[in-house]
């Protein structure tokens, strides 16, 4: 799976994606498994290197630095899967995507999946899709996950196998849904208001189990929230222009 586009060719323009705005937020948990997974390469390489008794190369010392990559690569590669098993189970797709590429998470996700989609009693209103807002310099675009009913209400849902569920997560939503209204209204003027809930989907990858977590704030302080990234996001964008503008002189 390739990461989500940090822009999407909207028309004549080019609109950050929701992902991309909402990297300005620190992530420290990030940051120390990064470290984690970088000790735990030089941990596998450290019996080796003790029994050879030679230096450590560069070489090995740069892909200790970079295991975390590795990790994440194939975290987007399972990501892909479950994505179309989720399609699977609500019926979009017509073929099961076959075995993750990590046969021992992928049968935790699908019996997650599973226990979400019948334990919820989830039932799809409308797949997944690119969605955008132009105008007011609120400008960004996204792909969101889908739109399912549950118990009669419509919600706007995100599925994540994160180890838990982050505000930050309720920011992305957010922001579908206003792009998903801004969309919709315009191909649909009558259908606009109806503005959809919103919810993380976590599917348990160590444990099989699933989580349903909506937002404790409202749509408007989420959004809010979102726009001030996406304020900030922007001057990153045009400083570092600068700064590269200035290299080159």
């Amino acid at each position: 799976m390739k990461d989500k586009p940090p822009f999407y060719e909207i028309g004549d323009r080019r609109l950050p994606s929701v992902t991309a705005v909402l990297s300005v937020i620190a992530k420290p948990a990030l940051v120390q498994w990064a470290a984690n997974e970088a000790s735990k390469a030089a941990l596998d390489f450290a019996m080796e290197v003790w029994d050879r008794k030679t230096p450590i190369t560069e070489a090995e010392f740069k892909s200790w630095k970079k295991a975390h990559r590795e990790k994440a690569d194939k975290a987007l590669d399972i990501g892909t899967w479950l994505h179309d098993l989720m399609d699977f189970l609500l019926g979009v797709r017509a073929a099961h995507p076959g075995p993750c590429p990590d046969l021992a998470t992928g049968e935790n996700l699908e019996r997650a999946a599973k226990g979400a989609v019948e334990g919820l009693g989830l039932k799809l209103v409308e797949n997944g899709r690119k969605v955008w807002r132009e105008g007011l310099g609120h400008e960004y675009a996204g792909t969101f996950d889908a739109i399912v009913d549950r118990s009669g209400k419509r919600y706007l849902v995100d599925w994540k196998t994160s180890s838990a569920v982050f505000g930050e997560m309720h920011l992305q939503t957010a922001a579908y849904v206003q792009a998903w209204c801004s969309v919709v209204g315009g191909e649909h003027p009558g259908e606009w208001h109806k503005i959809p809930g919103r919810a993380i989907v976590r599917l348990d990858k160590k444990t099989g189990g699933y989580e349903w977590v909506e937002s404790p704030l409202s749509l408007e302080e989420d959004y809010e929230a979102f726009i001030a990234c996406l304020k900030l996001y922007n001057w990153q964008t045009r400083e570092a222009a600068w700064r590269k503008s200035e290299v080159k002189k």
